[in-house]
């Protein structure tokens, strides 16, 4: 059965719905009830849409998977650039797409570290290590074996990275959210990403000054500032 407008409106209010309770009450203490009594229809109407809680859930993040996904997988495939120069484009590219879609990264990260919403994050990482890991491995275990990274143990390497990565652009990304608001927020973010920068060489043997991740993470966020005037 094909779904009108209006029934795509009806879903993204479930959704909405469902990320404020999340993120007021927490994933456990929010019931389908709940999200029903929010929008105002009757559980037809929310069955119609979603099987369970969880299929919302998945909803709910399919979008930051997929968007990651897409991301990373274009520049993999960018015959153009060395396994060194794509790690530096899939860190950069990520903070854009974060920095591009603040409103969604703001409420998706503020229901997230809510208290009682530790089964999501839990869900995040767990699909972010079936999806996306892979991805940060391959462009790692590529580099090792072209003799750009002096790792022995690319693999385990590579999850420590990813691991690294997405600390950083959560950190980074809500120093950036705040700049407007705090201007101090600029050394602090020099100093992020100079440590990150130095701790990522480190981390791949690629040699002090060989990687231009803070570079690259300054121009992203130079033109996105620059975007948003």
């Amino acid at each position: 059965m094909r779904i009108s407008k209006d029934g795509e409106e009806r879903k993204q209010e479930f959704l909405q719905a469902a990320l404020d309770l999340f993120s007021k009450r927490g994933y456990e203490s929010t019931s389908v009830q709940d999200i029903l009594n929010a929008v105002g229809v009757t559980k037809g109407a929310f069955y119609y849409y979603f099987k369970s809680k969880e299929e919302v859930v998945d909803e709910l993040l399919g979008s930051f998977r997929t968007d990651m996904h897409r991301i990373l997988s274009d520049v993999l495939a960018d015959g153009s650039l060395n396994p060194l120069e794509k790690v530096v484009a899939m860190d950069a590219r990520c903070l854009r797409h974060r920095l591009e879609n603040r409103d969604y990264f703001e409420r998706i990260y503020n229901t997230l570290m809510s208290i009682g919403n530790a089964k999501l994050r839990h869900k995040l990482n767990d699909d972010g290590g079936r999806r996306i890991l892979p991805l940060f491995r391959q462009a790692i275990v590529e580099g090792a074996e072209k003799g750009l990274f002096d790792i022995p143990v690319p693999e385990e390497t590579a999850e420590l990275y990813y691991s690294l990565h997405s600390s950083m652009l959560y950190r980074l990304s809500k120093l950036c959210y705040g700049l407007a608001e705090s201007p101090e927020n600029e050394e602090k973010i020099n100093t992020l990403l100079y440590f990150y920068q130095d701790t990522l060489e480190r981390l791949l043997g690629a040699g002090r000054g060989m990687m231009n991740v803070k570079q690259a993470m300054e121009a992203t966020i130079a033109k996105t500032r620059e975007k948003s005037r």
